[in-house]
C-alpha cells in the first residue's frame, strides 16, 4: 500500500470514528475531488460522500455571500 493510500484510509478511520479535525476533513474532500476514479473501487461510497458534501459547502457559501451582501444593502 502506498504512503498517499494509508494516509487517506487512516484520515477514513478517523472519520468513521468522528474524530477528524476540520483540516483533516479538508483533506479527504480535496482527495477525493482530485482522483476522481483512481480511487480504490471500496471507496467509491466516499466519493459520493465527500462530493456531496463538498456541493453543500459550496451552496452554503453562496447563500452566506448573498446574506451579507443583503445586510450590507439594509445598512447603507
Amino acid at each position: 500500500m502506498n504512503d498517499e493510500i494509508k494516509r487517506i484510509q487512516d484520515l477514513l478511520d478517523k472519520y468513521m470514528y468522528g474524530a477528524t479535525s476540520n483540516e483533516e476533513e479538508a483533506t479527504l474532500r480535496k482527495y477525493f475531488e482530485e482522483h476522481g476514479n483512481d480511487i480504490p473501487e471500496e471507496w467509491e461510497s466516499y466519493r459520493a460522500l465527500f462530493g456531496y458534501i463538498g456541493f453543500e459547502q459550496m451552496n452554503l457559501s453562496q447563500i452566506l455571500k448573498e446574506e451579507e451582501k443583503e445586510i450590507e444593502r439594509r445598512i447603507f
